[in-house]
């Protein structure tokens, strides 16, 4: 398949590879980490397209 890298200005880097189960991440907009769904909470919308969901790491709230 593949491998996702990501890489932050400070140089460290994030490396989802082949050998990971397919998890959508999403990227918080207070702590600016990828956080795999399931460690996200969901405290508004229907679905998780119109999700309001808070950070388990930070608790900042964002949108999806």
């Amino acid at each position: 398949m593949g491998y996702l890298r990501i890489t932050r200005p400070d140089g460290t880097e994030i490396l989802f590879d082949e050998d990971d189960e397919i998890t959508i991440y999403e990227v918080c907009d207070t702590c600016n980490n990828p956080r795999p769904n399931y460690e996200l909470t969901n405290v508004g919308g229907q679905t998780d397209i119109d999700a309001i969901w808070e950070c388990k790491a930070c608790h900042g709230v964002n949108k999806s």
